[in-house]
């Protein structure tokens, strides 16, 4: 070590070329840099060092040492060795060693002589004072040893420690490559940083310095993108030469304390949350799912005026979904429209009653055509009295709920009441449901071709090819089971292969009608009457397109 703390700083050395680049490349950032590097050499005894010497003096947050490697290799200030130590280069160099004027040669002609005279004394002084530092580190019995035998043995001394501090050094610095040689390949950063979610002992002592220790491990995948994105955004990947520097660099992104670890931590319970309230989500709709397949079943099974007033039940909560959008639920409009419903449900149920079960006479559908346009009167009725409470839209749209949803879930009902209606009306579900649940299943493992991207993003062209598919196949596997339990009904598994997939496609487009009804008034969801499904208008709209298409193809097909 040396006795002083200072050394001899250029006023010159900002107009040494390379100088000049690294400011220009690297700022003052760089320039801090260089000077910690000369900083730390000098209080060497000689200006001469391996890399890994100043590991100790680098903080990976604002210093690091990929980054003094950077300097040292780059911007050609420091001399590389072939035994991996390196030393600074000269700055602003006068003239190159050896090179003399003719001017100082004709002025100085005896200056070789003096030059010579002056390296001799300097010899014989450093000689003194190598014998004086010799004498004082040797121990007392090998004082009477003649000079020779001490200085050999002083060198193998100074031989053998070097060596040690060598091996240790090698051992844990990245070696310096020289000029000379190729360098070894340095691993791409976001490789590296693919590797931090790899188990390893370094990853226990991650979480345990971050203070969050389990939340982190568990979502290491995520930690390791956010982490990512802050080196890109930070450093852009130039600091991660290897894979220790980058360990270090993210143990210090999540240490506590640190306003990266803080805001992680933020970012990770919020996580943490939206998992929790998507499985609870998941459950909650796989009980209500079940709930609601049983309650089906057993209006189905049922039949008759239990499964007439389920559907009337229904019917009136979806058109009230529906008024609200037009903010017409609760008033003389939505009223209007409750009453036609209900009066069109007493018609069907009388047509029922009246033994002609499955077909209206010409003479009823008389008295439905009146029951509509005794409907649109009064509605217009209405709208002209209280002129201008209601706008056209508000009458149009509680025009249409009344068909949309009362006249058309009316068809499962008819359907049940076909022949073999009990097994028909099963098709409106198994080709709206299935068709839906298949859709989603092909959609995720093949589907890339959008369908309706504006109206719902994750349905694709092969999920919805799929879902038909799919409805067709267990239209078919439901007649094969109909055969065996019910062997006197004699199901067509063509028929139903057809009806079904037919009703799938149909079934598709009312999904895409409800959320394109959605879109337009900005709502998430029509209610939240069934738990993780909405309200009836969400679960039931492609069933709303399907019953009246599978109740007029099975009268046509199954004469």
């Amino acid at each position: 070590m040396k006795k002083n703390f200072y050394f001899q700083h250029s006023l010159m050395s900002m107009f040494d070329p390379r100088m000049k680049h690294l400011v220009d490349n690297e700022g003052l950032r760089g320039l801090g840099a260089y000077w910690i590097i000369i900083e730390k050499l000098s209080i060497l005894p000689e200006p001469r060092a391996q890399l890994d010497y100043l590991r100790a003096y680098c903080d990976s947050k604002k210093i690091t040492l990929c980054y003094l490697k950077k300097i040292i290799l780059e911007y050609n200030l420091f001399e590389l060795e072939e035994d991996g130590y390196f030393m600074p280069k000269e700055l602003n160099p006068l003239h190159k060693k050896g090179e003399k004027t003719e001017k100082t040669t004709q002025e100085k002609p005896d200056s070789k002589a003096k030059n010579d005279e002056k390296q001799q004394k300097v010899s014989r002084n450093k000689s003194k004072k190598q014998s004086d530092l010799s004498s004082n580190t040797l121990n007392n019995k090998y004082l009477a040893k003649n000079a020779t035998n001490t200085n050999k043995k002083t060198i193998d001394i100074n031989k053998t420690t070097t060596a040690t501090t060598e091996e240790k050094e090698a051992a844990a610095a990245d070696a310096l490559s020289s000029p000379q040689t190729t360098p070894a390949p340095i691993e791409p950063w976001h490789t590296l940083i693919d590797k931090l979610t790899e188990e390893s002992a370094w990853l226990d002592v991650a979480c345990m310095h971050s203070g969050y220790g389990s939340l982190l491990k568990t979502h290491i995948k995520e930690a390791v993108e956010v982490f990512r994105q802050h080196v890109i955004l930070h450093d852009n990947g130039n600091v991660l030469l290897n894979m220790k520097d980058t360990r270090q660099y993210f143990v210090n992104f999540v240490r506590a304390g640190q306003r990266t670890s803080q805001e992680l931590h933020m970012l990770l319970q919020g996580l943490e949350k939206q998992q929790s309230a998507a499985a609870q989500m998941f459950k909650t709709r796989l009980i209500s799912g079940i709930l609601l397949v049983i309650v089906a079943l057993f209006a189905i099974v049922s039949g008759g005026d239990i499964l007439f007033g389920i559907l009337l039940v229904l019917s009136l909560i979806g058109m009230s979904e529906l008024y609200k959008i037009a903010d017409v639920h609760k008033k003389l409009l939505g009223v209007t429209g409750y009453v036609a419903a209900a009066a069109y449900y007493i018609l069907m149920h009388r047509v029922a009653a009246g033994k002609a079960p499955g077909a209206f006479a010409a003479g009823q559908i008389n008295e439905i055509t009146c029951i509509g346009i005794l409907f649109l009167i009064v509605l217009m009725a209405v709208y002209v009295f209280s002129f201008p409470k209601y706008r056209s839209e508000q009458v149009m749209l509680t025009y249409f709920g009344m068909f949309y949803v009362a006249v058309m879930l009316s068809y499962i009902y008819q359907t049940r009441l076909l022949a073999h209606g009990a097994f028909l009306v099963g098709l409106v579900f198994i080709c709206s449901w299935g068709c839906d649940t298949c859709a989603y299943c092909v959609g995720m493992l093949i589907g890339k071709h959008k369908m309706a991207p504006k109206l719902s993003p994750k349905k694709s062209v092969e999920g919805g090819i799929g879902g038909i598919v799919g409805a067709a196949l267990l239209g078919a596997l439901y007649a094969a089971a109909i055969n065996y339990f019910a062997p006197d009904v004699q199901a067509s598994a063509f028929a139903y292969a057809f009806i079904c997939a037919v009703g799938g496609m149909i079934s598709q487009v009312g999904d895409l009608a409800a959320s394109a009804i959605k879109r337009n008034h900005d709502i998430k969801d029509y209610g939240k009457l069934i738990p993780g499904h909405g309200g009836v208008l969400d679960r039931f709209d492609s069933v709303i397109f399907t019953a009246p298409v599978i109740y007029y193809l099975a009268v046509t097909i199954m004469k």
